[in-house]
């Protein structure tokens, strides 16, 4: 459909298939939603059956996936840039960008995200820590986790980072 025909019918809420009335803020009315509908599960269902990435249809999923590398990338791409949007609006209105309830003193978390956020943290932490042989410095055997961190062993993490290129 040309670019004006579709404009027109937009401005009108005309649906963009058939020209009856579309649905409220969508561009279809409901029976060429539920064929459009229909149509996409045909094709997906295709691309996988002929053992397809169910995304583009070009290249063979990753195993144990339904699409390719390329389009798993996309995707999480879109979803990154899709949730910064999220978050960036909820944070002009002052609220959590986690979870949109209302933050308190300009803080980018509410109380109950904080909360969660903190425990997240220390679980890491401690599980990786557990994973180096412990929750103990190997200095004083400080075993406070609050004043733990990791570091390299007589520096060397910028020499580190570069053989191994991330």
């Amino acid at each position: 459909m040309e670019k004006s025909k579709y404009q027109k019918r937009r401005a009108l809420g005309l649906c963009n298939n058939c020209s009856n009335q579309a649905l409220p803020n969508r561009t279809l009315c409901e029976s060429c939603r539920v064929h459009q509908k229909e149509n996409n599960k045909r094709c997906y269902a295709k691309k996988l059956s002929l053992g397809l990435c169910s995304s583009c249809g070009i290249k063979p999923p990753e195993p144990n996936k339904k699409r390719c590398q390329t389009c798993l990338k996309k995707g999480s791409e879109n979803a990154m840039r899709q949730y910064y949007k999220v978050y960036q609006k909820r944070r002009e209105h002052n609220l959590c960008g986690q979870c949109g309830k209302p933050s308190a003193n300009g803080s980018a978390r509410c109380e109950n995200c904080k909360t969660i956020q903190v425990e997240n943290i220390r679980r890491i932490k401690i599980r990786t820590f557990t994973a180096y042989g412990g929750v103990r410095c190997a200095c004083c055997g400080e075993s406070q986790l609050e004043f733990l961190t990791l570091d390299h062993i007589n520096g060397g993490g910028a020499a580190h980072r570069r053989t191994i290129k991330t």
